[in-house]
């Protein structure tokens, strides 16, 4: 395997430094977990071509707050589309849950070769949402945080990119390989990775944590 297998296993040598530094006044934790551990949901989701993330959290003020949620596409350096995911009837939905301990998941799964669909499971709200893709099966949903299951800290009233449905990185001088760790190895922003990388599309879903 000189694809994408080889490298996923180098990811987890790569800590982020990212948000490392906000104070606690600015900022909550949150744990992001990729899969199931139930090994026969992880082979039904492989066999589906389903990316599937739970994030979750612990802070008891939690519902003190909304989570926005905001999906960037870009087509190389270019954005080309931004999509706010809730109205405002969707959000109050949203804002009266009683749970703080999950927060939300997202899927997603390429139903067709040029085309993905997004569903977010908040809870007592639940949205889906169809974007475009090249057709190409190289595409690869992950953490932009790069935080490997750890709880990690997140800025509050400031939006910042959580998952990143992704090309990977095809380094010239390495034809055939493919990359997927280098995107978020050096805490280089999503919206970049047209320019730095050339990443040729890319889908960033940014959330903001806002004061009620």
């Amino acid at each position: 395997m000189k694809l994408k297998n080889l490298w996923i296993g180098l990811c987890l040598l790569t800590a982020h430094p990212l948000f490392a530094q906000q104070s606690t006044k600015d900022s909550t934790t949150l744990t992001i977990n990729h899969g199931s551990k139930i090994p026969e949901v992880m082979e039904l989701f492989k066999f589906q071509g389903i990316n599937y993330f739970k994030i979750t959290s612990k802070d008891a003020h939690i519902g003190d707050y909304y989570f926005q949620f905001v999906i960037k596409e870009y087509d190389g350096e270019k954005l080309i589309h931004c999509d706010t995911l809730m109205n405002a009837a969707e959000r109050s939905a949203y804002d009266n849950r009683k749970d703080v301990d999950t927060a939300f998941s997202v899927m997603v799964q390429a139903t067709q070769r040029d085309s993905v669909n997004f569903s977010f499971n908040l809870g007592r709200a639940g949205l889906k949402r169809r974007y475009k893709k090249m057709p190409v099966n190289t595409y690869s949903l992950r953490d932009a945080i790069s935080s490997h299951g750890s709880p990690v800290k997140v800025p509050i009233g400031k939006a910042f990119p959580l998952l990143v449905y992704s090309l990977p990185y095809e380094d010239p001088a390495r034809p055939g390989y493919l990359f997927y760790c280098a995107l978020t190895a050096d805490g280089t922003p999503p919206e970049q990775w047209g320019q730095k990388f050339g990443v040729k599309h890319l889908i960033i879903l940014e959330l903001s944590i806002l004061k009620k």
